[in-house]
């Protein structure tokens, strides 16, 4: 799953821009605001997050399972459910951004990403913070993980703050307007960036879980329990 996850993004991100470098109508640099406005671009930028929502649900539940499970009967529900809900809606802002491509609305496509964005952010943070306490990785991948979740949360920041400044015309001179642009063209890279990696450090956790479909049902429990129960 969690490869599943890093391999659609990337390949949908990179097969975007390779698609705008190509495209003469498009810029040869990497410009997040271009790709949605043309094709074949849009289209392969609509399958990306439409992707990347349905995957991101899938793994914010199997964490949900996956805490509730480790403590089944010590474990704060109702704070789970809370991480559940902003993972989800999360998820619903990327996909909100995906249909905002295909209807060409400026202002669905801000509202998506701000949803995905704030709910990302308070998500990410909060269940790497769970995760010192369940996670089977060594202490650095859990520092490494936080350190990547706040480093996402002020790129995205430093990104917001350039839409602010064109927003509400604060830059009158084009010098400035073109430090904001580099600035939040660079910040939204290095988010993205982080995030994959912030994503691959979930594998070892991922690979206490199996899955299996029963009677219709599919059953997440840890592989440590399903030992300790065979004869």
């Amino acid at each position: 799953m969690v490869f599943l996850f890093v391999s659609w993004t990337s390949t949908g991100f990179i097969t975007t821009y390779t698609l705008q470098a190509m495209d003469h109508k498009g810029s040869p640099y990497p410009d997040i605001r271009l790709p949605g406005s043309f094709l074949p671009q849009s289209w392969v930028i609509i399958g990306t997050l439409f992707g990347c929502a349905l995957l991101g649900s899938i793994m914010t539940i199997i964490f949900y399972v996956f805490h509730i499970t480790l403590y089944e009967d010590n474990c704060d529900i109702l704070f789970q459910r809370a991480l559940l809900g902003l993972g989800l809606c999360a998820s619903f802002g990327t996909g909100i951004t995906a249909i905002a491509q295909l209807l060409s609305s400026s202002l669905l496509h801000m509202s998506g990403v701000a949803m995905a964005f704030v709910c990302g952010a308070f998500y990410n943070i909060m269940q790497s913070r769970c995760l010192y306490e369940t996670s089977c990785n060594p202490r650095i991948i859990c520092h490494l993980r936080m350190a990547l979740s706040i480093t996402i949360t002020i790129m995205m920041l430093i990104f917001y703050a350039n839409f602010t400044q064109q927003l509400f015309s604060l830059c009158g001179e084009p010098e400035c307007e073109e430090v904001f642009n580099d600035a939040a063209e660079v910040a939204w890279w290095v988010a993205i960036a982080c995030f994959l990696l912030q994503v691959i450090t979930y594998y070892k956790d991922f690979q206490r879980l199996y899955m299996e479909i029963s009677g219709g049902m599919i059953i997440i429990a840890f592989r440590e329990k399903l030992y300790q129960e065979l004869p």
